[in-house]
């Protein structure tokens, strides 16, 4: 899946302040993120590039159909937080209860810049970065067995092995579920893969950010 600033759908062209009514899937895979409640269009936010701002309390996205991740996933987003002390998850599931909210967290803490998490409450891995309001490109990845590794800015940022296993079925962009977790802040890039991805390969997506989006 890949959710990049192009191919964006907004209730009145797409400027800054519009709603952002869809966000096409670039992949070919025709997985296109349909708003529950829209997030705003931005416009040159990153390298001159848009991005999409939510709101951190209703504005989130699902998937045409639901990407099973339960064997295993690489996440990959470049995103700045609206507040050092609180991001949100950038992906979710929707119940609590079956415990998939699996998938990638920014900001679970003021010292935290990302996280892989089972539930609310079962953390498989936390990153170390400090939390800022800067750009980030960050990813992370996991195994059925339970493997996981977080990378940030191009550098690694935890890796290991929990018990806690995810088991997935990724349904939201921008919300743990779709009554909690909201995310804040601006995503300008999100790609899901539905594998791990080695080392060499996250390096050569992190190149491709890295040219894109400058910096980061």
């Amino acid at each position: 899946y890949n959710a990049a600033p192009a191919n964006l759908t907004c209730t009145s062209g797409c400027s800054n302040g519009n709603a952002v009514t869809a966000w096409t899937d670039l992949s070919g895979n025709s997985n296109t993120l349909t708003a529950s409640t829209a997030a705003l269009w931005e416009g040159a936010q990153i390298n001159s590039y848009p991005a999409v701002l939510f709101n951190g309390s209703t504005t989130y996205y699902t998937f045409t159909s639901a990407l099973n991740l339960e064997t295993a996933g690489t996440f990959f987003a470049v995103f700045k937080l609206s507040s050092a002390s609180h991001g949100g998850y950038i992906v979710g599931g929707t119940n609590n209860s079956l415990g998939y909210l699996g998938g990638y967290q920014a900001g679970r803490s003021a010292t935290k810049e990302q996280a892989l998490a089972k539930t609310n409450s079962v953390y498989i891995a936390n990153g170390t970065a400090a939390s800022d309001t800067s750009w980030h490109e960050a990813n992370a990845s996991y195994t059925a067995g339970g493997a996981y590794a977080l990378r940030i800015g191009g550098a690694t940022d935890g890796s290991g092995t929990s018990s806690d296993t995810i088991v997935a079925t990724t349904s939201l962009v921008g919300a743990g579920t779709t009554t909690s977790n909201f995310f804040s802040g601006y995503l300008a890039e999100l790609l899901i893969f539905n594998a791990t991805l080695t080392t060499p390969n996250k390096q050569t997506v992190e190149t491709y950010l890295q040219c894109k989006y400058g910096s980061i």
